[in-house]
């Protein structure tokens, strides 16, 4: 499960079944990681680093992708995004 964070993102992907929450801050700043949950199982599973810390970012989900831009990261306003295919995750 991810770590306790203020200022995420979550979305749900229906083709995956899964919740996807990614990014934020906490006491040391912004954070570059997540996790995806499973309310089967009732478990989550980290999701892989990504490109640049952010926090107060947006997301959408289409097509079992997660699309994430913008926010704040430690040098001020980010101007870039990633994209997570959800079918490439285990």
């Amino acid at each position: 499960q991810p770590s306790p964070r203020t200022a995420t993102v979550g979305v749900w992907v229906k083709s995956a079944a899964r919740f996807f929450a990614w990014g934020g801050q906490d006491g040391s700043g912004a954070l570059d990681d997540g996790g995806s949950y499973n309310p089967v199982t009732n478990a989550w599973k980290p999701l892989p680093k990504a490109p640049a810390a952010r926090s107060f970012h947006s997301a959408v989900a289409a097509d079992g992708l997660v699309i994430v831009w913008g926010g704040m990261g430690s040098g001020g306003d980010l101007s870039s995004g990633a994209i997570l295919d959800t079918s490439m995750l285990p």
